[in-house]
């Protein structure tokens, strides 16, 4: 029997004895009791256990894990002391290959769902080389014991840890010589770190500088190598926070893309030219528009580091603007592969797209369930989703990234 202790207060707390019998797509185990459904974080299928109502509605509620009376065959003990308190890691309880499989068939369940599909062919999740020790950044709260730790879950408590499995060791180093400085409890830093490219020293960024540390605040580049290109980006810019996975989400992409010698490739949401340079190389031109301008910087400078030049351009525009620059208009584009936030694609952007009529769109994803909105929006614009392909980045974690493709279709197969 395992015991989970409560976080939170209700008003009612309300006590079930549940059987689970399946996982949703955000990795809460499903029970049922007096026709409500029951979303409880923490169990596996098939596992007996004790629940505490802490929120209801009319035809679903959800349950905080007290009690494991009768666990899974497939249970097994969290890598994490802190693990169901700290707010992180939600899947620290299933085998990786488990992990893996749910992730599968989360984005499955999501097309189907939300986007309608019959029949999405969705290939098997690609895993990380790391399950654990993969994170290159870690963001956290000086505690009052001369600690650090992460906010809980839905709470502005503070929980104290000593160690974060998912994070790299030498972020996890720098992160206790960053509290050792004796910034006050409650001041919340952040460090990131270059775990495979030339420069892996930790940077401490957004840090208030302290009286008796007045260098406190580094800002500056950091790199990681990705396939066969070496990105350098700002501290403070955006980065895959996993660039041991990130490798093969850059692989899926070109596979999707398939782009071919004198072919053009157009590229939203481009960053420092994660995509952008491995399209550049295989097709011959493409373009990246990205609204950061440090990124922009950076992204031609990765360009120039990597040989491409002449191949690799870089504008400095939202999604929307660049779709309606007249140079982006007039020309032809082969390929266009898509990158947005967890949000997805605003309707503007996935119209302007589809009036460029590229031949095949790539879209990476961050969240099943805007690709599935987005794709139904796509396969009624003129093009069919080929397959989706998950790539574990965030190992321990309900999240995955997608790469789907999809081909325009004829007129005659509309």
């Amino acid at each position: 029997m395992l015991a989970f202790m409560p976080t939170t207060e209700t008003d009612t707390p309300t006590r079930l004895r549940l059987t689970l019998d399946s996982l949703a797509p955000t990795g809460e185990a499903i029970g049922r009791a007096d026709g409500m459904v029951i979303f409880v974080p923490f169990g596996l299928p098939g596992e007996t256990v004790e629940v505490e109502i802490t929120f209801r509605r009319r035809s679903f509620a959800r349950g905080r894990l007290l009690t494991v009376i009768t666990a899974a065959p497939e249970r097994v003990a969290p890598a994490c002391a802190h693990f169901t308190v700290c707010g992180g890691c939600d899947l620290q309880h299933m085998p990786y290959p488990a992990q893996l499989a749910f992730k599968t068939g989360a984005v499955r369940e999501q097309l189907i769902r939300l986007g309608k599909f019959a029949n999405p062919d969705v290939r098997p999740c690609v895993p990380s080389p790391r399950p654990l020790a993969y994170r290159n950044n870690i963001q956290f709260v000086v505690s009052g014991q001369g600690g650090f730790g992460y906010r809980a879950e839905g709470s502005h408590q503070v929980v104290a840890i000593d160690t974060c499995p998912i994070t790299a060791p030498e972020v996890l180093e720098a992160a206790r010589q960053a509290v050792a400085t004796g910034p006050k409890p409650g001041t919340g830093l952040e460090v990131r770190a270059g775990l495979t490219g030339s420069g892996r020293s930790a940077i401490l960024r957004r840090v208030p500088v302290a009286e008796n540390n007045p260098q406190a605040v580094l800002d500056e580049p950091l790199s990681e190598t990705i396939g066969d290109f070496e990105y350098r980006f700002a501290a403070d810019s955006f980065f895959q926070v996993n660039p041991f996975a990130a490798g093969a989400l850059v692989a899926e992409a070109m596979a999707a893309a398939d782009p071919q010698p004198g072919q053009r490739a157009l590229d939203l949401f481009c960053g420092v030219g994660l995509f952008t340079l491995p399209l550049a190389r295989r097709a011959g031109q493409a373009l990246g528009v990205e609204v950061n301008s440090d990124a922009v910087d950076f992204a031609r400078y990765n360009a120039m580091r990597g040989g491409l030049t002449e191949h690799a351009a870089f504008v400095r525009a939202s999604a929307l603007a660049g779709l309606k620059l007249e140079a982006v208009r007039a020309q032809r584009w082969d390929l266009m592969l898509v990158d947005p936030p967890r949000a997805g694609l605003d309707r503007p952007v996935l119209d302007a797209m589809l009036a460029l009529e590229p031949q095949r769109l790539v879209y990476v994803s961050c969240d099943p369930a805007t690709l599935a909105r987005d794709a139904a929006l796509l396969e009624a614009g003129g093009y069919s989703l080929a397959y989706a392909q998950p790539v574990d980045v965030f190992p321990q974690t309900r999240h995955v990234e997608v790469v789907a493709r999809f081909d325009r279709t004829s007129v005659s197969e509309r």
